[in-house]
């Protein structure tokens, strides 16, 4: 089943894989709930995933060391020294944090900075 995207992560799908070398390795849709579903790029030391949960689309990023924690764009925000998003961020604001800030996050998890990055992480989730 083909899975509809709106423009902008669809445009970030194809900038990561034309700019950055990342390339499609999941993709899942599931009509039965809600036409759920998920496209996972890779490259470097990152995994990044397109998700419609529900008629909402995010963007989450996981270190490929540990491929089961994903990460949200407001916690990497605040990863990068930004505040703390007040309301649910749109899958635009979202999109265009990845395309500006890509270089800082392929850096923080590079496996020489993983460690302090999954550190200050685990500060920021703290509840």
């Amino acid at each position: 089943m083909s899975i509809e995207l709106p423009e902008p992560p669809d445009s970030l799908l194809s900038e990561l894989s034309e700019l950055h070398g990342m390339r499609e390795v999941h993709r899942q849709y599931d009509r039965a709930h809600f036409g759920n579903c998920l496209i996972d790029v890779a490259g470097g030391p990152l995994t990044v995933r397109v998700v419609r949960d529900r008629g909402q689309w995010f963007v989450d990023v996981a270190d490929r060391a540990r491929p089961s924690r994903w990460y949200y764009v407001d916690v990497l925000r605040r990863l990068l020294g930004g505040k703390r998003a007040e309301t649910l961020v749109s899958i635009e604001d979202q999109v265009e944090f990845l395309r500006q800030h890509l270089p800082s996050l392929l850096e923080a998890f590079n496996p020489k900075n993983a460690a302090k990055t999954h550190a200050r992480l685990a500060e920021i989730l703290k509840p």
